[in-house]
């Protein structure tokens, strides 16, 4: 079980029951479940304006945001574990 710094006044507390997950799965589940529950993603994409052709566009922007914070958060986490070691 993992406890995290107090977030917004709110304490998010993870525990991690799937065993058959990898390691490399674990980390963008987790992204993804905390992004749902406090709708980062989702708020950041209200307000930002999407000036592309909803005609010509294939992946919405919430995704595309998405990938992109999730990419960052982990890269940064991966940086982290390396330090460690």
């Amino acid at each position: 079980m993992y406890h995290t710094a107090p977030l917004h006044r709110q304490t998010l507390t993870v525990q991690f029951n799937a065993e058959q997950l990898t390691s490399n799965a674990g980390g963008v589940l987790l992204l993804q479940q905390v992004d749902q529950k406090l709708q980062l993603t989702e708020t950041i994409t209200r307000l930002i304006h999407d000036p592309r052709d909803p005609c010509f566009t294939i992946h919405i922007q919430r995704d595309l945001l998405a990938q992109r914070i999730y990419a960052i958060c982990l890269w940064r986490y991966y940086r982290h574990l390396k330090q460690q070691n």
